[in-house]
């Protein structure tokens, strides 16, 4: 996230990195709800965890 900061021109501070992380963590999270991937905890956790 830091060095995204970086090539974006935007301090590094530890509340920018935050901001930003937080910024596109939940752009992912929408953007795979509006495509129907996730319709509960359980969809996502799904994608998120390998399983065996």
């Amino acid at each position: 996230m830091r060095a995204w900061c970086l090539r974006m021109g935007l301090p590094t501070d530890d509340e920018t990195v935050t901001k930003y992380f937080r910024l596109n963590l939940e752009r992912g999270i929408a953007h795979l709800a509006g495509t129907g991937f996730i319709r509960s905890t359980e969809d996502l956790l799904d994608l998120a965890v390998e399983k065996a």
